[in-house]
């Protein structure tokens, strides 16, 4: 975008100073992409890192008693009781 002066004060020299606004996104396309190549190879090696974990087995039983809680007693001096 130029701003060009009225006839008055133009000359040939402003003319070929006009400001070009073009974004040229050639590098910025490459530097994804090596970063992407780098997550890449970075990732697939800490899948290989990883170590084996021993999980406990799930049963798929539904506890058929009533669940135990903890009853908490205020007492009206201040105390507590538990259970």
């Amino acid at each position: 975008m130029a701003l060009k002066v009225g006839p008055s004060g133009s000359s040939a020299d402003d003319e070929s100073e006009d400001i070009v606004a073009e974004i040229n996104i050639t590098p910025l396309v490459d530097i994804f992409l090596v970063i992407l190549i780098i997550f890449m190879v970075t990732s697939s090696a800490m899948v290989g890192m990883g170590m084996d974990v021993s999980l406990p087995k799930a049963s798929g039983q539904v506890s058929s008693g009533r669940p135990e809680g903890v009853i908490v007693t205020l007492l009206p001096d201040g105390g507590l009781t538990v259970n």
